[in-house]
């Protein structure tokens, strides 16, 4: 993709940048809000969200990167007027990586003016993730996105699962010591 946005010339060393940033940075959220902003200048688009598929079966957003900085857009990224069917939205189909959804396909589900975007799902021995682009300003088919997308976005919300997972296992372990004599 063309950049004149970024330091970075390849996608190479976008991948490299992001696996560097996750080794060095003790802090998540930082690393999260940081590459995200790479990433959405980079290739040009405006929206990221990691979303969290729980046991119950509801979805909670776990980040959000966005241009848009209100908070009724950081609540509802998606969908202003409430929480989008994440069902009709998430990548679902075992036969691809990853969904296209254009505004075509919007019709009747309020999606924030979103032009396109792409989601594919991310999993670990514990937990469902997915990954959402959202392009504002373009309907796009990610093609050309997708090969590199997909290889950070699974580093990213599996480092994220094994943070999660080690930061519960750290309280449950003090709580342990605290209450169990």
């Amino acid at each position: 993709p063309k950049n004149n946005e970024t330091a970075f010339q390849t996608e190479g060393d976008l991948v490299l940048f992001a696996h560097e940033l996750f080794d060095n940075l003790k802090d998540i959220r930082g690393a999260l809000r940081l590459l995200s902003d790479v990433i959405t200048r980079f290739y040009h688009f405006q929206d990221i969200l990691f979303v969290h598929k729980q046991s119950s079966g509801s979805y909670v957003i776990m980040y959000h990167w966005g241009e848009h900085n209100t908070d009724q857009f950081y609540r509802h990224p998606l969908s202003p007027n409430g929480e989008p069917d994440w069902e009709k939205l998430l990548y679902s189909d075992d036969e691809t990586e990853y969904v296209v959804l254009t505004e075509d396909d919007f019709a009747g589900e309020n999606i924030s003016e979103a032009k396109s975007m792409v989601s594919f799902r991310v999993e670990d021995t514990k937990a469902i993730g997915y990954c959402v682009l959202v392009d504002r300003r373009e309907k796009r088919d990610w093609q050309a996105e997708m090969p590199t997308l997909l290889k950070i976005g699974d580093f990213v919300v599996k480092r994220y699962f094994a943070q999660m997972e080690k930061q519960r296992q750290e309280e449950e372990a003090e709580y342990k010591s605290k209450y169990d004599h």
